[in-house]
């Protein structure tokens, strides 16, 4: 199957362009509409997003009173469906890590700077040619790594920390153009999150037979997930503020964390890999620039930390 084709079936899979989740009750003036924009690139990280507004909505109900839940895969860019987030166009909230761009709608968005996965999703696997993969399990140091091309996709919101550490980012218009770039040597390594690597690589037809995943090193970034909501639905910010907040208290996000990624966690905390460090200036505020989940056996820490 192609990438193009994957991220498809994902989406099919998951309704389409639309899948009423929850009513609590018949809606009327007082009901809390919450329509949130998923990624439909990633199926684990959109089903724990998902069910993360589920509980914070549910555990605010006696609060905050009845709810509608609409859950979006819109296959649109990054940026425009940013837009329609903050234009309240169909969608008036969704999840992802700060942007290094900025849209001049965006001033509409309304952060809640508290972060959503504990930074997992700046854990990276790395893809390689299968012919590259002795060569990258024996690095041995930040220096011979930092001579290796990365490819990202161009509006990807961790571009710029690539840059950032010096390191000579490749970029291209889509997913399914990064593969066959790979291929070609246009660049040297797919860095996708540690949910997202396996998932793309089972999916491809061919894979297994071009590409690898490198088993011992892991890179790292802080990279924290955020709830961004339309500021024309102030009543959904103070909601999802507090109930996050709930959530948290009561153990039920480290529960919903635990269960839905519970394959990373556990690869992350066994430590049978070298970690590659990377700055991130951008979000020091959020204390995680420490990579708290990972237990190495080998650090290697860019210059710019």
């Amino acid at each position: 199957m192609s990438i193009k084709g994957l991220v498809h079936a994902s989406i099919t899979r998951t309704a389409g362009a639309m899948l009423v989740l929850a009513l609590s009750l018949p809606s009327h003036s007082a009901t809390t509409l919450a329509q949130f924009w998923a990624t439909p690139i990633s199926p684990a990280r959109a089903s724990y997003e998902t069910a993360l507004v589920q509980a914070i909505l549910e555990a605010t109900k006696s609060q905050y009173g009845p709810y509608k839940l609409e859950v979006k895969y819109l296959t649109v860019s990054f940026d425009r469906g940013r837009r329609a987030v903050a234009l309240s166009d169909g969608v008036n909230f969704f999840a992802n890590p700060l942007q290094f761009s900025h849209l001049e709608t965006d001033i509409n968005l309304q952060l809640i700077a508290e972060p959503l996965m504990e930074g997992l999703l700046g854990y990276r696997r790395l893809i390689v040619r299968k012919e590259d993969l002795q060569a990258f399990t024996e690095i041995s140091d930040f220096a011979s790594f930092a001579k290796l091309r990365p490819g990202q996709v161009t509006d990807w919101a961790d571009n710029a920390i690539y840059q950032e550490n010096h390191l000579p980012l490749v970029e291209a218009s889509s997913l399914e153009n990064l593969f066959n770039m790979l291929e070609r040597k246009r660049f040297d390594y797919l860095p996708l999150s540690i949910g997202e690597a396996p998932h793309l690589m089972k999916g491809l037809v061919e894979a297994e037979e071009k590409f690898a995943i490198v088993p011992n090193l892991v890179l790292f970034y802080p990279f924290p997930v955020m709830f961004q909501v339309s500021k024309q639905h102030p009543e959904l910010v103070t909601r999802l503020t507090h109930g996050l907040e709930q959530v948290k208290a009561s153990g039920e996000y480290q529960t919903l964390l635990k269960t839905h990624f519970a394959k990373e966690l556990d690869f992350l905390a066994k430590g049978e890999y070298k970690l590659i460090h990377l700055s991130n200036k951008s979000v020091k505020q959020f204390d995680l620039n420490e990579p708290r989940l990972a237990k190495p056996t080998i650090f290697y820490r860019s210059p710019q930390l």
